[in-house]
């Protein structure tokens, strides 16, 4: 192949072989870390998260088993429709007779102050264990553009 292709290009060729490699490398080792302790990969396409959490991150889940491993403060994932969310605990209203618990959730960004969901414990995904920043965007661009 070095013969047919300049050497400029081989090399260009070579680290963009390297940079894929090391992108399937750590997308792979997130994905069987998440299946061998049963968590869950997210990725946190908006700035409402911002400054904690930057936009693209890639973020890991621990799946919560009861509203009791909930706690204001904590950063939790959850459905509303068909889309995640990540946002912070504010508060939450204990259970009653006639209605289920509610968390109320936040975005840590200073421009959407104001603006919040009420979860019901049935739509969380669980809690953020830790983000990584950038890494969410290569991950939504393989799956949207070459596993598509």
């Amino acid at each position: 192949i070095s013969q047919v292709i300049p050497s400029g290009w081989t090399t260009f060729f070579n680290v963009m072989n390297t940079i894929f490699l090391t992108l399937a490398l750590i997308i792979a080792f997130f994905v069987a870390f998440g299946l061998i302790f049963g968590l869950r990969i997210g990725i946190v396409p908006t700035s409402s998260m911002e400054p904690t959490i930057s936009t693209w991150s890639l973020i890991i889940v621990r799946p919560a088993q009861s509203m009791d491993e909930i706690q204001v403060g904590d950063i939790i994932s959850y459905q509303k429709g068909n889309q995640s969310y990540v946002h912070r605990v504010q508060s939450i209203t204990p259970a009653t007779d006639t209605s289920e618990a509610l968390i109320v959730a936040v975005g840590d960004n200073p421009n959407t102050a104001g603006a919040y969901d009420l979860v019901p414990f049935r739509m969380v995904e669980g809690e953020m264990v830790v983000a990584v920043p950038g890494l969410g965007s290569v991950i939504w661009f393989v799956k949207n553009n070459i596993l598509h």
